[in-house]
């Protein structure tokens, strides 16, 4: 018996530079159940891209690390062979190297988004230089070098409201790393009292030398120890780089998602795949995302 099946696509000019299947989350089928019995008012509102290579599941509520999410610009049908066609358009300025796409019911479920992509024009200061050959996000990470047990803050000023942040949220990190040296990394937010607002990083294992091996860790909001009753209130971010005493070690930082996970109900992603081989975006590019459902009736 036939299935609904779903496909992503996505063209660069009139080149297609990737076609794959998807699968279809738990919480997706239930929104197309929905749709097709007159139950919901829409069955698909954006596209995302994103940079992780984990393997995609039905039980997914998001991208492994969402870089971008857009509107659909185009929803049409295509009867004859029974398809639902959903296109979004993602314009120069949005740089990335493609690894994961999600389609999603709603284009604002929750207030998850991008904080940093440690780039030059967030005014990030202390010992650092750019890195734009293993990065993933932007035109460049922030690149540390570290002696053998020793420690480098580089920090920003911000004004940040995270009030709304629960006990379950998370910090989503996207980090290089390219040995075993490094300790821990950790995120401390000053808020405007001066109190101090700490959360460590569990590192993983380095076992992909000698290539530099992409990290995407999380810490939740209920880790950070100090005075955490000023969320509302922050004015400056550091992010703390600390080596172990047996060797020297550098990483890059590549991204800080801010992960909301009151999703509202309906607002999961509906179809998700992964790219078996990256596609570069550049921000002088622009590319065109497509998703068809096939409906077979």
């Amino acid at each position: 018996m036939s299935k609904i099946t779903g496909t992503f696509v996505i063209t660069k000019g009139n080149k297609e530079v990737f076609r794959s299947s998807n699968i279809i989350t738990d919480a997706g089928r239930i929104v197309i159940l929905k749709y097709m019995s007159g139950g919901g008012d829409f069955f698909a509102d954006s596209l995302a891209i994103g940079v992780d290579t984990s393997a995609p599941a039905t039980t997914d509520t998001g991208l492994g690390f969402e870089v971008s999410r857009l509107p659909i610009t185009v929803s049409v049908s295509d009867p004859e062979n029974s398809k639902v066609l959903f296109k979004s358009s993602f314009p120069e300025g949005i740089q990335l190297k493609i690894n994961e796409i999600g389609l999603f019911s709603s284009q604002q479920g929750d207030n998850s988004y991008l904080h940093s992509t440690f780039g030059l024009d967030e005014q990030w200061e202390g010992e650092l230089y750019t890195n734009n050959v293993d990065t993933r996000i932007g035109l460049s990470g922030t690149a540390v070098d570290l002696d053998a047990n020793s420690t480098v803050t580089i920090s920003k000023p911000t004004i940040s409201n995270l009030s709304y942040l629960g006990s379950e949220d998370v910090f989503r990190l996207a980090v290089i790393l390219y040995d075993d040296n490094c300790e821990s990394i950790a995120i401390k937010f000053t808020d405007i009292d001066g109190g101090e607002m700490l959360g460590t990083y569990a590192i993983p294992t380095y076992t992909s030398s000698p290539d530099p091996q992409y990290e995407i860790i999380d810490l939740e909001q209920v880790e950070f120890s100090g005075l955490t009753n000023l969320w509302g209130s922050i004015t400056k971010m550091d992010m703390v780089v600390v080596s172990k005493v047996a060797g020297a070690t550098t990483i890059v930082l590549d991204g800080l998602r801010i992960i909301d996970n009151n999703i509202q109900l309906g607002s999961e992603i509906i179809a998700k795949t992964g790219l078996s081989e990256e596609v570069v975006k550049l921000a002088t590019e622009s590319l065109e995302v497509q998703y068809s459902l096939s409906v077979p009736i």
